[in-house]
C-alpha cells in the first residue's frame, strides 16, 4: 500500500493541501478588497451606460 501523508521526493511536485500556507499581509488583502469594489462598481455604471444608449 502506497503511504499518501510522506512528502514528495520531487521538489518541483506540487505541495499538497496541508503544506500550504497562506501569509498575505492586512495591505494586501485590503487591497484585493479595494480592486474588487472598483471593478464591481464600474461593472455597474459601465453596463447601466451601455444599456440606455
Amino acid at each position: 500500500m502506497a503511504d499518501t501523508h510522506a512528502t514528495s521526493e520531487d521538489p518541483n511536485a506540487a505541495p499538497m493541501h496541508h503544506n500550504i500556507k497562506e501569509r498575505f499581509s492586512q495591505a494586501q488583502i485590503a487591497l484585493a478588497v479595494a480592486l474588487g469594489g472598483i471593478a464591481i462598481v464600474a461593472g455597474v455604471l459601465f453596463g447601466l451606460l451601455l444599456a440606455n444608449d
